[in-house]
């Protein structure tokens, strides 16, 4: 008998399929692991439950086709969302080291609730940053805007909050009193 058996070959056969198998199974994890990274950061990804979508990239067309924005219009707009661009940055690498603080805590036995508690704190603290952020943008928008443009403008960015704890019925009734 030869090296080459029935058994041989089929145990050979199996040992291949195997290693195909876990190659195109860690393959795919690791590629939907480095897709799942790239989207967490990127905190301005376009959310389908909102009307308004505007990622960075298309910010500046977006505003200025929904707005009607003068040249100089547009210009401001550059220089508010740069400005609010590099300062929410900065805001939020601070939530991703409270984040990681808190992540590292969590894996050891006996995580100190102080630890996360004052991580929980701060980075609320610095979500309420973040907010008042885009309260400021906002309003900054607004002083180089229309009256008919403020209005579309205030609008716009409603619609780009986020509505987690409505229900689909919620979102009706507030769009007939809003009108």
């Amino acid at each position: 008998m030869g090296i080459l058996t029935k058994n041989n070959i089929k145990n050979l056969v199996i040992i291949l399929l195997l290693i195909t198998n876990i190659t195109t199974i860690t393959t795919i994890l690791v590629h939907g692991h480095r897709h799942h990274e790239r989207m967490r950061e990127n905190s301005f990804t376009e959310n389908p439950n909102h009307r308004h979508n505007t990622p960075n990239k298309r910010f500046d067309p977006f505003m200025q086709s929904e707005l009607g924005l003068s040249a100089e219009q547009k210009d401001d707009f550059v220089i508010f969302r740069n400005d609010f661009m590099k300062q929410s940055r900065q805001i939020m690498d601070g939530m991703k080291d409270y984040r990681i603080q808190i992540n590292e805590e969590l894996k050891k036995e006996n995580p100190d609730m102080e630890i996360l508690n004052s991580a929980a704190d701060e980075i609320g603290r610095k979500h309420k940053q973040l907010k008042i952020l885009s309260f400021e943008m906002l309003f900054k928008m607004k002083k180089v805007c229309t009256a008919e443009q403020q209005d579309k403008l205030v609008e716009i960015f409603i619609d780009m909050q986020p509505k987690p704890f409505c229900k689909p019925n919620q979102k009706k009734k507030d769009k007939k009193n809003r009108n």
